[in-house]
């Protein structure tokens, strides 16, 4: 018995420093190959591979710090608000003033991108109207992740929620309620960008404004909806809804090969 155990255990420690191993080598070799990419001689390869990075900074940054503001607001409810029963107010307020403060940023910063010399002639910088390109766009991208990932929270906070039952009619509800909330704010903003630049009959403003705040909202819907999608397919195959941290209940053990198979058949499908 003392024999059958020890091998079992080298067994287990075989495979974890195979995994371990295999961890570090793709590790390796995918930031190699991002230096190869950003150093290409190809100018059109290193732009791209230069905003791939930037996009993946913006998000993983994105993530800290939504996570952060989520614990805040949940100490807050908890503590002050009391509040135990799910759907919170807080996920719901949260997607409201991201998407404020989103086309707030990008309506001011597109006044000064569009409007240098004053801004530079207060500044005494020559460089100033690059510097708010770069400054639009960096921002634009940043709160347009934290507004996707809170869109994501809502949604699961009401997937979760006591007023629903579990079940993929469940997810598909939220699914089409969230992409028919998120068009309502998309035409609400573009009415108001227009109502304001109108009154002050400032077209170049608009036209920036526009083209930034329609690029940021394609990303809050895009990254939103397809996470949204993702969890539900995993409800559909699994049988079982993760929780609202993404971890499975205990107790529950998904077949991994039958599923890992099911969802890389459904990426394909959407790919296509």
């Amino acid at each position: 018995e003392e024999g059958e155990e020890g091998s079992e255990e080298a067994e287990r420690t075989e495979a974890v420093d195979l995994a371990v191993a295999a961890t570090l080598l793709g590790g390796v070799s995918f930031v190699m190959g991002t230096f190869y990419l950003v150093n290409h001689s190809d100018k059109d390869i290193q732009l791209n591979a230069w905003e791939s990075v930037s996009s993946t900074i913006s998000i993983f940054v994105a993530v800290l710090f939504f996570g952060g503001i989520v614990g805040v607001t949940e100490m807050l409810e908890d503590r002050v608000m009391h509040e135990e029963t799910r759907p919170r107010r807080g996920p719901v307020l949260q997607v409201v003033s991201w998407f404020f403060l989103l086309h707030a940023a990008i309506g001011k910063l597109s006044h000064d991108a569009c409007h240098p010399d004053l801004a530079a002639a207060m500044a005494g910088e020559e460089e100033l109207a690059v510097r708010s390109a770069r400054s639009l766009e960096a921002w634009s991208t940043l709160l347009a992740h934290v507004t996707a990932f809170s869109t994501i929270h809502a949604g699961l906070e009401f997937k979760h929620s006591e007023l629903f039952p579990p079940g993929l009619m469940t997810d598909l509800g939220i699914i089409i309620s969230t992409f028919i909330v998120l068009f309502v704010f998309f035409r609400l903003s573009d009415c108001i960008r227009s109502h304001i630049c109108n009154r002050h009959h400032d077209e170049d403003v608009l036209k920036v404004w526009d083209g930034v705040a329609e690029e940021a909202e394609n990303d809050v819907g895009s990254l939103a909806l397809s996470f949204l999608i993702l969890e539900a397919l995993v409800c559909a195959v699994s049988g079982e809804a993760p929780g609202l941290e993404g971890h499975e209940e205990e107790g529950h053990n998904t077949p991994v090969t039958h599923t890992l198979i099911l969802l890389l058949s459904a990426g394909v499908f959407f790919a296509l």
